[in-house]
């Protein structure tokens, strides 16, 4: 069991020997516990602590338990000292001062930016005790095996390669650091990163011992449940609130009067704010508003952009340069949102509604990392927006992430399947073997018989070739993914790109749509761009005039939750029961708020069940040419979960099913989205409400604005 101590507002346990009481901040009792730190770390505690005034809630809280070889979850606010409350204990206990082995420490990042983060920051620390850290992602693959690091920073999809590929580079491992696990829980780089943890201790783990596991976080709803997926008899350490958010409401309608608002808060002098982090909902609002800021006579020459289709070392320049520049504006899309360090920003501008209370919990955390408080701004462009954005802040200020059930997603074990046999020394695979390799809950879910029907149904499609005794072989579309590299991840499929090169340097500056259009002028890198020619897969530019012409492939968009819509209509005064219909040019929209999946299917159940002239199905509202009734059309569960089918292709890409799920049998397809789709709660709140008009013209405007959510 886990206790809340209550002098320091910290959730922490299950084990008593474990627990120390702390006290207060410079009380004696936090003092003394100061003091056994210091003394159980005496090769670390100068290295990675020193350069602080005292020791963080968060590492006194947990070192004991991490000396001691448990596994543990930390959950802490952004730069409350996560990282050397993890790694500090990890080298004590496994890595010898200049000892000269393969990695012993493996820290696995949700981005190829956090792990250059990491190894940046780690660099001096390892290199003060004679240590090597060392990264190796999709940007960095190479492997020094003259010189081999004693801790190696990677990805899950490097993970998975190297598992595959050089499974004894990983031979000596002992312990491993999962950052900002939140990210990637619940995803399919959770599920896969869920089984390649389970094969690393059948393997390595069994070799050499228990591996010992630890996760860090800044927002975790539930890290009992989270530790249950990923860790064994874990240790749970939860501190702090994070700091005070000193915040205001702006309109902005349009680029220029963000522009105008940046305008005001840029800049020496007091009230003014020098280093400012504005995030975007796309990379294409980046780029528009970077060469538009770029243009103005104050802001231009202090303007960066950074978002996930600009070339590696585009993305680094900006990371590196925004983090040493003192006074500097960077728009950026999610990739900065995460736990990179940029330096002391004064201000962070959320200029685009975020899906989750999760993610914007990470942008306002960006703000103030030395500072007492968050400084932040979030605009708005209607009432709609407004309305989102004070309900996601109520949301945080009530410690409610509205989280979605965590369901795992079969589709990684297509990708699994393939990474298991290829790293097998006789490469087959059967449904009994795949099975062993899973984490206990999951072989129980899908046991030998199911597995060995899932190999079959990939064999059909050449990811797999039957061999003898019900044993499966490599076929040749994994072969071919694997020369390619493409087999270890379970990223969406890349869309089809061509590069765009600075014809002065040669430097590459990201990756643009193939069919871009736009002539002889784009924009990338947040400067106007002028074509110089064009080939197969490349574009040569110089900067010129003035454009906002570029398309970057799509890659999905972000979904809301049935939860968030749910509590979303609670916040605006809807009450249970209540369908409000407001008019729109052409018709009427009716607010359902069942999130992005139920509003898919609630529309093509009316549309082809009930005959209803429904024009869309968004994630709040369903747009309907007139209404054919004066009550809500009755749906009952069976008759919605029909829907499902028709749709699954959609469906599956709204869900987040991942890369392979295309490639599952048409039943496993369907059983997934009907495990994620609560079709029977949906129908009853339908069924069982009523229509109703807006209870006043300012609930009438919030709700025009909440219909156009896509």
């Amino acid at each position: 069991m886990t206790r809340k101590d209550q002098k320091n507002g910290c959730l922490i346990g299950p084990t008593p020997d474990l627990r120390p009481d702390i006290g207060t901040e410079n009380s004696a009792e936090w003092r003394s516990e100061a003091d056994a730190m210091r003394r159980a770390l005496p090769r670390t505690w100068y290295p990675f602590f020193a350069r602080f005034p005292r020791p963080q809630p968060v590492q006194l809280l947990s070192w004991r338990a991490l000396r001691a070889g448990r596994d543990a979850v930390l959950c802490s606010p952004t730069a409350s000292g996560k990282t050397e409350a993890v790694i500090a204990p990890l080298v004590e206990n496994y890595l010898e001062p200049a000892s000269k082995t393969l990695p012993r420490l493996l820290l696995v990042s949700p981005t190829r930016a956090l792990v250059n983060d990491l190894k940046r920051r780690l660099e001096e620390p390892f290199a003060r005790l004679g240590l090597k850290i060392e990264r190796r992602s999709g940007d960095h693959a190479q492997l020094d095996r003259q010189r081999p690091p004693q801790a190696l920073v990677t990805t899950p999809e490097s993970l998975d390669s190297l598992m595959v590929r050089h499974l004894d580079f990983l031979k000596e491992l002992r312990g491993i650091m999962l950052d900002e696990l939140h990210i990637l829980d619940g995803t399919a780089r959770g599920d896969q990163l869920r089984i390649l943890l389970h094969r690393l201790r059948a393997t390595i783990g069994k070799r050499n011992g228990s591996l010992q596991l630890i996760a860090t976080s800044a927002t975790i709803h539930d890290p009992k449940g989270l530790a249950e997926r990923y860790l064994e008899d874990a240790y749970q350490v939860v501190t702090g609130e994070g700091k005070a958010i000193e915040g205001q409401f702006a309109e902005c309608r349009g680029p220029n009067e963000l522009l105008a608002l940046l305008d005001r808060s840029w800049g020496p002098g007091e009230g003014r704010y020098r280093k400012i982090l504005v995030f975007v909902a796309g990379r294409r609002d980046v780029e528009q508003l970077a060469s538009l800021a770029s243009g103005h006579p104050r802001l231009s020459s202090r303007v960066l952009a950074h978002h996930g289709s600009l070339s590696r070392n585009e993305r680094e320049r900006v990371e590196k340069r925004f983090a040493d520049d003192p006074s500097a504006i960077c728009f950026a899309t999610m990739t900065l949102e995460l736990g990179i360090d940029i330096g002391d920003v004064d201000l962070v501008v959320v200029a685009a509604v975020p899906s989750s209370v999760a993610s914007l919990i990470q942008r306002i955390g960006r703000g103030g990392r030395r500072q007492k408080n968050s400084r932040m701004i979030a605009c708005y462009r209607d009432l709609g927006e407004l309305s989102r954005l004070k309900h996601l802040f109520e949301l945080i200020k009530r410690g409610d992430f509205c989280p979605e059930p965590y369901i795992f997603k079969p589709s990684v074990l297509v990708q699994q399947a393939g990474s298991l046999l290829l790293q097998s020394r006789k490469k087959w695979l059967s449904g009994r073997v795949f099975e062993a390799r899973l984490p206990g809950d999951l072989a129980s879910e899908y046991n030998a018989g199911l597995l060995e029907d899932l190999l079959l149904d990939l064999s059909s499609n050449e990811w797999l070739a039957p061999g003898r005794s019900s044993r499966f072989v490599a076929g040749e579309r994994l072969l071919r993914a694997f020369e390619r590299g493409e087999i270890h991840g379970n990223l969406g499929w890349e869309p089809v790109t061509v590069e765009v090169v600075d014809n002065s340097t040669g430097r590459s500056l990201g990756q643009v749509a193939r069919d871009t259009e736009g002539g002889d002028r784009l924009v990338v890198a947040g400067r106007s761009r002028e074509v110089l020619r064009r080939s197969e897969r490349q574009i040569w530019v110089r900067e010129g005039v003035q454009s906002d012409q570029t398309r970057f492939a799509p890659r999905g968009r972000p979904t809301i939750s049935r939860e968030v819509a749910r509590s979303l209509a609670e916040f605006i005064g809807i009450e249970n029961g209540s369908l409000p219909i407001v008019e729109i040019p052409g018709g009427l929209a009716i607010l359902h708020f069942q999130g992005s999946l139920g509003g898919e299917i609630l529309a093509r159940c009316l549309r082809t069940r009930h005959q209803w002239p429904v024009e869309h199905g968004r994630a709040l509202a369903i747009v309907v040419r007139s209404l054919v009734s004066d009550e809500p059309a009755h749906i009952d569960s069976e008759t919605l979960g029909d829907q499902i089918a028709p749709l699954r292709k959609r469906l599956g890409s709204l869900a987040g099913a991942g890369r392979y799920y295309r490639d599952l049998p048409e039943s496993w397809q369907l059983r997934y989205l009907n495990q994620v789709i609560p079709c029977e709660q949906i129908a009853r709140e339908w069924s069982q409400s009523r229509f109703v008009e807006a209870a006043d013209d300012k609930q009438r405007e919030i709700l025009l604005a909440l219909a156009a959510v896509s």
